[in-house]
């Protein structure tokens, strides 16, 4: 039977399941806390969960439809005391459904709760009848907007530029080597290749997101006959989120 405790004043304490904790932080939920939680079944920890396509698919989901950020927050590892894997609580619901049902029935239930109060507690704290609060809001809001209007509107070029580019031309217009450009994509799987193989293929949920995109090269060969081959570019969108990952 699941339990839970109220949130200590100021600070929330960690929600429990069968008398075990799972600590959140901001938007984030331990998913390793959920795993011990609802039975340490080997076969189905975060790791593995998060390697699988469908995990992937719904990640690049959640941020490019849904939050509308890079999908690097989303995932975090955590070294010490707290430790393990945590995710956005979204992605946490969606590991409590693959763990059981029972789990899944009382996390989204208790977690969205909790995400509802983490929300709902800045607003109550402030007061609205006190003009020299509101002023400081105001004021603190534009000068953020001042910050990033330079910023967001660079960004919306790139985003709104014609036509897709191969990794050489996206490279120089990020100012930076091609080579050092294919590291990072390949180390944060944007793009691989197929064993004995030299061309470059777009990770499916990068493709479906948009990001990138294969299309056919047609050349001659040396040999005098017409060939095809696919070739990988970067579209106008995965250039602006680059711009911001790589920032």
């Amino acid at each position: 039977m699941s339990d839970r405790e109220p949130p200590h004043r100021g600070a929330l304490v960690p929600l429990t399941y069968g008398g075990k904790p799972i600590h959140d932080r901001g938007e984030m939920v331990s998913l390793t806390d959920m795993w011990r939680a609802a039975g340490a079944d080997p076969s189905k920890q975060p790791a593995k969960w998060r390697e699988l396509p469908s995990t992937r698919d719904f990640a690049a989901h959640l941020a490019d439809v849904i939050l509308r950020k890079s999908e690097d927050g989303l995932f975090e590892s955590r070294r010490g005391v707290g430790g393990g894997t945590w995710a956005h609580w979204q992605l946490a619901l969606a590991y409590a459904r693959y763990l059981n049902h029972d789990f899944h029935a009382w996390a989204n239930k208790v977690v969205r709760e909790r995400m509802q109060e983490m929300h709902e507690a800045p607003r109550l704290a402030a007061k609205p009848s006190d003009p020299e609060m509101v002023l400081q809001v105001i004021q603190h809001l534009q000068a953020q907007i001042a910050a990033q209007n330079p910023r967001v509107a660079a960004l919306d070029r790139l985003e709104g530029a014609e036509g897709s580019r191969c990794i050489t031309d996206t490279a120089k217009l990020l100012k930076m080597s091609r080579d050092a450009l294919t590291r990072w994509l390949v180390a944060n799987r944007w793009i691989y290749r197929r064993p004995g193989t030299e061309t470059w293929l777009p990770y499916r949920d990068k493709e479906q997101a948009l990001l990138l995109e294969s299309v056919p090269y047609h050349f001659t060969g040396t040999d005098g006959t017409a060939r095809v081959r696919m070739r990988l570019l970067v579209t106008p969108k995965g250039l602006a989120k680059l711009a911001i990952l790589l920032d």
